[in-house]
């Protein structure tokens, strides 16, 4: 339908790069940041919170928009609060 009403109208945005939001890029950076104070590998981290490590992997690269419940996992793993996890790093 977007493609329809762009070819329609002559509207086009040609910026098909996924924009991050300050708080994806935060949740990334403190991710990794808190595994790697661990000195955890994503292998371990996923292992600890129940998730795949390619999804861990997407989150460090801010690629996933994770569920509440998936942050408890995390943060319950890295023994940090969920807000911690989107403070500016």
């Amino acid at each position: 339908m977007r493609l329809y009403i762009a070819l329609v109208t002559g509207h086009f945005n040609l910026n098909i790069k996924n924009q991050n939001t300050a708080a994806q890029t935060n949740l990334a950076k403190n991710i990794r940041f808190l595994r790697e104070k661990h000195s955890w590998s994503q292998e371990d981290l996923a292992h600890k919170s129940g998730i795949h490590v390619t999804y861990l992997s997407g989150l460090e690269c801010g690629r996933r928009n994770p569920t509440v419940k998936m942050l408890e996992r995390l943060a319950s793993a890295l023994d940090v609060p969920i807000s911690i996890l989107f403070n500016n790093p």
